[in-house]
């Protein structure tokens, strides 16, 4: 399904409860990590404009993170974006209250201000989900990064709004992929990555635009485009993602 142009809601919008409706309902479904990354780039998109999001989720005590990006992110920032031991983690977590929170990137309390900042992000947004029964911890982070202009208060509103449905999309992917594939799941022999190169076929993307996304080189794309058109058996580009879309491989 295509998204939405972002919009940073300076104006009224007649469309927007529609499209809150839409982004709720395509999040019900979501269960491949692909998919809810089609899902954040079209749908969410629309809502929250970013080219960052970080997804943190906490279980049996362990916190594990995930990073999407529509923009080149070096290997090195995205996992420090990964550790929320990390100082500037620790410090939009102590002023989270309950409520999104807005803040520049120079803002940031280390060095990860100028390395966000040096690959092409300006502004934050961070959203967690409350633990139950522990209203000042959260089980959840979500963190949305773009360039360009502040975050406004309707897009924490809107955050605010997104975020039982985020937090249990989330969930869903997460549980996901700790199950054990089913026989004849076609996804069960795909990489992580794989499954994220072939959202972004299904997108119509080139190998270069996904080198670009994924701060890869295009001949590394070259070589999973080619892994998966054999683990699909599929013969070309368009084969693979009809046959993704038509097994629900991915969402769009």
């Amino acid at each position: 399904m295509p998204g939405h142009p972002a919009h940073d809601w300076t104006e009224p919008d007649p469309a927007l409860p529609e499209r809150m409706v839409a982004v709720a309902a395509a999040s019900l479904g979501l269960r491949q990590r692909a998919a809810f990354f089609v899902w954040a780039q079209t749908q969410m998109q629309g809502l929250l404009p970013h080219q960052l999001l970080v997804c943190a989720l906490e279980q049996q005590g362990q916190w594990r993170a995930d990073v999407f990006n529509s923009l080149p992110l070096p290997a090195p920032l995205g996992a420090r974006l990964q550790d929320l031991r990390q100082p500037a983690w620790l410090a939009l977590q102590r002023q989270w209250r309950q409520a999104p929170l807005s803040m520049a990137v120079a803002e940031l309390p280390d060095e990860l201000a100028g390395a966000l900042g040096q690959a092409g992000y300006a502004q934050l947004l961070l959203h967690g989900a409350a633990a139950p029964g522990r209203a000042q911890r959260a089980e959840a982070w979500f963190l949305w990064a773009r360039s360009g202009a502040a975050y406004t208060r309707a897009h924490g509103q809107l955050a605010a709004w997104l975020m039982p449905h985020l937090h249990a999309a989330w969930r869903q992917v997460q549980a996901a992929g700790q199950r054990l594939a089913e026989p004849g799941d076609a996804a069960s022999g795909l990489t992580a990555r794989e499954q994220q190169i072939l959202a972004l076929l299904c997108l119509g993307l080139s190998n270069q635009a996904i080198a670009q996304r994924l701060d890869l080189s295009a001949l590394t794309v070259k070589n999973h485009v080619q892994k998966l058109l054999r683990k699909l058996r599929a013969s070309n580009r368009a084969q693979a993602a009809a046959m993704a879309m038509a097994q629900r491989l991915v969402s769009v």
